[in-house]
């Protein structure tokens, strides 16, 4: 607000004909911000804030609305990882930006490094689940450009690139479990990746952790697609 009256002080000398310039181009400024954020209120709480970024990620699907309530949320609160990591969602889900998903997550993993809550720990927990969500989406392009390569030395090298990012998604999952070794979606979707790599029995392993936590589906995928009756003993699961 300071600023604000500062400058309007200084507009106040300059000549009539520019100083009409001026005042077009800031109410034509202004009118477009709020034509794109039209629920904005200058000045907000962090949770009003947050409150507007659900409203434009899960109601509206609006990437540039989402991101930008977010962001005053962080400037209110730059140390809090819950509103990094709501941006993070937004950047993956919303925004389809998989590149910057993989850096936004690997803040997040850098800024809670050693949790101490429990909310932390959830949110330290997402940021690996959806790094290697982002970094599975990049093998899974390599492996196809593989298959479409023209030439021996570029299916080499994609495959290469495909297999690398699959071990890496795995040990971002992985991460993920060790943080919450509850983690049921984890599982399986660790699971379906060493399957991606040939390693069927680890596969399955995973499905019947998921089935000794309950998961009937998991129950079902052991069951039909590994042959096995029952559920795996987690004390002796070693990461």
């Amino acid at each position: 607000m300071r600023r604000l009256r500062d400058l309007l002080k200084k507009i106040r000398y300059i000549k009539p004909k520019y100083r009409n310039n001026i005042w077009r181009i800031s109410i034509l400024s202004l009118s477009s911000i709020f034509a794109i954020y039209p629920n904005i209120v200058f000045s907000q709480s962090l949770e009003e804030y947050k409150k507007q970024w659900e409203v434009a990620h899960y109601d509206n699907d609006n990437c540039d609305q989402a991101i930008f309530f977010i962001n005053q949320a962080i400037k209110i609160n730059p140390t809090e990882s819950d509103s990094y990591v709501k941006r993070l969602l937004t950047i993956k889900y919303v925004c389809n930006d998989i590149n910057k998903a993989i850096t936004e997550a690997n803040f997040i993993k850098d800024l809670v490094k050693k949790p101490i809550t429990e909310k932390q720990k959830e949110d330290l927990k997402l940021a690996y689940y959806i790094g290697a969500q982002s970094v599975e989406t990049i093998a899974d392009s390599n492996w196809k450009k593989m298959n479409n390569a023209p030439t021996i030395f570029e299916t080499n090298m994609y495959r290469d690139k495909a297999l690398n990012g699959f071990r890496q998604a795995i040990s971002e999952f992985s991460q993920a479990i060790k943080v919450d070794r509850k983690f049921v979606n984890a599982y399986y979707q660790r699971g379906r990746l060493y399957e991606k790599i040939y390693r069927k029995d680890i596969a399955c392993y995973d499905y019947r952790s998921g089935w000794a936590l309950g998961d009937q589906e998991m129950a079902g995928f052991s069951r039909r697609e590994c042959g096995y009756n029952s559920p795996a003993l987690l004390k002796k699961y070693c990461l």
